[in-house]
């Protein structure tokens, strides 16, 4: 009972550790978290030049100067429509608020041409006033973040140097992280390096998966001329790596 007591205390402190960290050192947190996210990612792609017969030196130099071509084929296409579309976005909010409201106000006069009963109309009320209410809010909110968000932008460059030192130690880490689970769950260790494994490997699916959909649904809009189109389509490549609600959001 002890043992399996001892491995939640030790699980515990680190997490109030962890979480203490993140109040008092956001941005710091925030920028290892994302280098270390990011290593992680590109990790099948660094095995796979290995496998090749790169060295793993030469494999992670490799797959980070790929991913420097690819990032900045991104910024010069998309960035400067980016920034022009946060400034109209920002610009035009009044507009969209009025426009949500207008939605719902027409909306509600639909629904009240059937005859409901009143318990099942005060239901529908109530959700279409907190529906416009959560959206005009949601609005605002991001009108607000986004603007210090890309002001962070020189902040974040840190983050791909940082990955690069974590992939490169990425097999140390490993190592680490098996003795670590060797030592703290003992019998359970197989079952909690298993889920592990799963988790990660969901995550990774995630993640692509968001930045296909942002780049496919953004070039998709460009195509048919919608306002703001590249800033939907990077919001609802971000929104997608939330499971269930993420890919609504978007």
């Amino acid at each position: 009972m002890g043992r399996k007591i001892q491995p939640m205390i030790i699980l515990t402190i680190v997490l109030l550790l962890f979480v203490g960290a993140l109040i008092f050192f956001p941005r710091v947190i925030i920028t290892f978290f994302l280098a270390f996210f990011l290593a992680f990612l590109l990790e099948p792609l660094v095995k796979w030049f290995e496998n090749k017969g790169a060295t793993r030196s030469a494999a992670v130099v490799t797959v980070f100067f790929l991913l420097l071509v690819f990032s900045t084929v991104l910024v010069v296409v998309f960035f400067p429509g980016l920034v022009a579309d946060l400034n109209k976005a920002v610009t035009k909010l009044p507009i969209y608020v009025s426009d949500i409201q207008k939605w719902f106000s027409k909306l509600n006069k639909e629904y009240k041409r059937f005859s409901l009963p009143q318990n099942i109309r005060d239901v529908i009320d109530e959700a279409l006033l907190r529906g416009e209410e959560f959206l005009r809010l949601f609005l605002l909110r991001l009108a607000s973040l986004l603007p210090s968000f890309f002001s962070q932008i020189l902040f974040l460059f840190l983050v791909p140097v940082l990955a690069y030192y974590f992939s490169r130690d990425m097999e140390k880490l490993k190592k680490l992280i098996f003795t670590w689970s060797k030592q703290l769950f003992r019998e359970e260790q197989e079952v909690v390096l298993e889920v592990i494994k799963v988790v990660t490997s969901y995550l990774r699916a995630q993640a692509f998966s968001s930045l296909l959909v942002g780049i496919m649904l953004t070039v998709g809009l460009l195509f048919l001329q919608v306002d703001l189109a590249i800033l939907i389509g990077v919001l609802a490549g971000i929104f997608n790596i939330i499971p269930y609600f993420g890919p609504v959001l978007g």
